[in-house]
């Protein structure tokens, strides 16, 4: 958190006990756009900047936070995301994690408004939540290209705060088993949940708020946003759903090398070979074009394997052993599909005779 957001609500707490005026003027410039109200520059202007432009992230942030900050002058240590999270399991949080969802998806042009009922919802639940980590991320948030990575940090921050606190723990199944009868579980019953995790496939992993009600119940409330544990579970859950059947007895790697040999192709071996050549940042590209082929040819593979095994990839700090074990056995895998079953007869008869 920084200095200047602190001093900031330090100034707007102020404001609060001796210039109700003030607090009425900025509780009314909500009902506007970010500093489009002439009555409140006064009060905010101060902290913007002399070089700030009208639209700058920053400026718009110290405005709405100013007039949220009006209407609900609660500051407690808690995030906004955790506060509304908690309102989400006093309320039941059905509805309230509909409201969530649809504020991760806002932009900057949308956020003040989803921000503005939000705030209503906690202030008539008497929940407070702290106004200056709320500025940092509207800060970023504000940014207006909707896919920068400040604010795609801040959206996974939120989605992990909010559920946190939303969901009790005795709610949240980690075990890769719970997870592959859960997919089985939507793939059964629920055609829109699998379309929105094959969305999810354009996004980074836990970056597409409409699938975050379909995984984070089955997220470790100890593990933080960026968690490879975390991530593998959307990324497993995105590929499975374009193609949603389950092989026991057979990997992805496998499957895929059962693909390079029905289609006979020589560039699906180039795209394993890259696949084998991916590290934590890029694995998901070359996995999604991967699992898009297996799809394509009806081949299916054993979802709780690829978990665990992308558990490890997606982890940078991954010892390089385990990459190297991993690695080593889906190259078995898939060169052992690769090679049709006569072939394999007839190496084994020519080694045994040699």
């Amino acid at each position: 958190m920084s200095r200047h957001s602190e001093s900031f609500i330090a100034y707007l707490q102020e404001l609060q006990t001796r210039d109700r005026g003030a607090m009425a003027a900025l509780r009314r410039s909500v009902a506007r756009g970010p500093g489009d109200d002439p009555t409140v520059y006064s009060y905010v202007e101060r902290f913007a900047g002399t070089e700030s432009t009208a639209d700058d992230p920053r400026r718009l942030a110290l405005y709405l936070v100013a007039g949220l900050f009006a209407r609900h002058p609660m500051q407690a240590s808690r995030s906004f995301a955790a506060a509304f999270g908690d309102l989400a399991k006093q309320r039941g949080h059905t509805r309230i994690e509909t409201r969530f969802v649809a504020l991760l998806e806002a932009d900057a042009e949308s956020i003040a408004t989803h921000l503005r009922h939000a705030v209503s919802l906690l202030e008539a639940n008497e929940i407070g939540f702290d106004y200056v980590r709320l500025l940092d991320d509207l800060s970023r948030w504000f940014v207006r290209d909707k896919k920068a990575p400040l604010m795609r940090t801040v959206r996974q921050h939120w989605t992990r705060a909010f559920y946190c606190e939303a969901l009790d723990a005795t709610e949240v199944r980690t075990d890769g088993a719970s997870f592959v009868s859960h997919l089985i579980e939507l793939a059964a019953h629920d055609r829109a949940a699998l379309a929105a995790l094959r969305q999810s496939l354009a996004f980074d992993p836990g970056d597409f708020p409409k699938a975050c009600p379909l995984i984070e119940p089955l997220v470790d409330p100890q593990w933080l946003s960026h968690d490879a544990r975390r991530r593998a579970r959307y990324l497993v859950a995105g590929v499975f759903a374009l193609n949603p059947i389950i092989s026991q007895e057979q990997s992805l790697a496998a499957a895929l090398g059962a693909v390079a040999r029905q289609r006979d192709s020589e560039s699906i071996e180039d795209r394993f070979v890259a696949l084998m050549g991916a590290d934590a940042e890029n694995i998901a590209d070359h996995l999604r074009q991967a699992a898009r082929l297996v799809a394509a040819d009806g081949f299916a593979y054993n979802p709780a394997w690829l978990l665990s095994d992308l558990s490890i990839w997606l982890n940078s700090r991954a010892e390089p052993a385990w990459m190297d074990r991993l690695r080593r056995r889906w190259a078995r895998d898939f060169y052992r599909a690769v090679q049709p079953s006569s072939d394999s007869q007839k190496l084994k008869t020519e080694t045994e005779g040699a």
